[in-house]
């Protein structure tokens, strides 16, 4: 029996190429904020940032156009990606197998990543990845049912929490943890802990951002993230099955009700959204946050569904020259985003340059020269290689032997 093989690069579909690419720019202009510790600021500080009087106008733009829909366009990606795989069954019946164990190495990949930064968000795939498995069986209706019960589902708990918290409010015993964890290691303000996550002694960064993944997954579980993504994964399941992402010109009818509704839908709930987070609330729970937390259900999915759907209809068009240039970044998305922490590290802490004077505007136009960097670097070394680095490795981790990394190689 021939060795089990990742699909090769003439079978790939350009078009999820693309929009893996267009989510890990909008993951990166989210996440350069918290690379840049912005969100330890005073307002003084804050004020006194390289471009401040841009910031606001800035971050009500990120929180109406890109805020979670970035990630959620990327897990609906990956549920394509499980459907692609269950497809191979005809072919190799150990396929479920293999889906495991490359949810095992991606979780090997996202625990290391945490140790450089908590924000990681690939070890959480990892994990939720197993959750999908078992829906596989269920019928695309029944999927798609459950994605919309998911994706609403945090107004259900945020309520419950905001009733009884001390009963459904699972996130504090992680919070209290975190805080046991940073006072036993000797740190008893948030200045200490930015000092030495911000500091150039490696060691004690790895240190707080171990401590640190009890934070992270509080602030998940808070969020109920899990079951967006799980919403999203669903939905790119269907997606996947039904192989909508090859039929885009049979399904243009289709493609321009997604789009409509999801801008339809999703910008309004998504004005609403920015405009409330511009109000700060000290309450954990409010009725401020259960505002956020219906915009956030109404407003986020449909829109970045709509931004799949409209990416699609453009590309049948001329335009997909333009996009296409976003392919290669996607075709190395899991270096890539890796790569964005290693900046973010480079740029923001004593390790590098330590700058400390950027807010959104200016951690925005950065992300944007980085990324059309990203664009020039990726299609070069794809023109060598048929993968990129970190995508090479997991791949052979994943099917237990030696892929050919240089495109002169002779393959089997």
């Amino acid at each position: 029996m021939s060795l089990a093989k990742p699909i090769q690069t003439n079978e790939r579909a350009a078009i999820l190429d693309v929009l893996r690419g267009f989510a890990i720019f909008g993951i990166f202009i989210m996440n350069l904020y918290a690379f840049s510790f912005g969100w330890a600021m005073s307002p003084e500080q804050k004020a006194a940032l390289t471009l401040a009087r841009f910031d606001g106008t800035t971050m009500f733009i990120q929180h109406m156009f890109f805020e979670g829909k970035f990630y959620s366009l990327f897990s609906m990606l990956f549920g394509i990606g499980f459907s692609i795989y269950l497809a191979k069954t005809d072919l190799d019946k150990n396929i479920l197998g293999l889906f495991k164990r490359r949810l095992l190495i991606l979780l090997g990949i996202g625990f290391l990543h945490l140790l450089l930064w908590t924000g990681d968000i690939v070890a959480f795939y990892a994990m939720l990845g197993f959750v999908l498995i078992p829906f596989r069986k269920f019928s695309n209706k029944t999927l798609l049912i459950i994605a919309a019960c998911f994706i609403l589902s945090p107004i259900l708990w945020y309520s419950l929490k905001f009733w009884k918290p001390e009963i459904f409010d699972l996130s504090r015993w992680l919070y209290k943890s975190g805080e046991y964890l940073e006072a036993k290691a000797g740190y008893h303000s948030l200045n200490e802990v930015i000092k030495d996550l911000s500091g150039d002694n490696i060691f004690k960064m790895i240190k707080l951002n171990l401590i640190g993944i009890f934070w992270r997954y509080g602030d998940l579980v808070f969020q109920s993230r899990a079951f967006k993504v799980l919403g999203m994964f669903l939905i790119g399941l269907v997606i996947g099955r039904t192989q909508l992402y090859n039929k885009l010109k049979e399904n243009k009818k289709l493609l321009w009700k997604i789009a409509a509704a999801g801008l339809v839908i999703g910008l309004p709930a998504n004005y609403i959204l920015a405009s409330l987070n511009e109000i700060h609330s000290e309450e954990v729970f409010s009725m401020h946050g259960l505002k956020e937390t219906i915009a956030y259900a109404f407003g986020v999915a449909p829109l970045a569904l709509g931004y799949a759907a409209a990416i699609s209809l453009l590309y049948l068009s001329p335009a997909q020259k333009i996009f296409n240039l976003l392919a290669p970044v996607g075709r190395m998305a899991l270096t890539n985003y890796i790569t964005h922490t290693l900046i973010g590290l480079f740029v923001f802490t004593k390790l590098g340059l330590d700058v400390t004077n950027w807010g959104p505007a200016a951690c925005s136009i950065f992300a944007v020269a980085v990324f059309l960097l990203q664009i020039m670097l990726s299609t070069a070394w794809l023109k060598y290689f048929n993968y990129g680095p970190l995508e090479w490795i997991w791949r052979m981790l994943t099917y237990g032997h030696r892929l050919p990394i240089l495109k002169t190689e002779i393959r089997d």
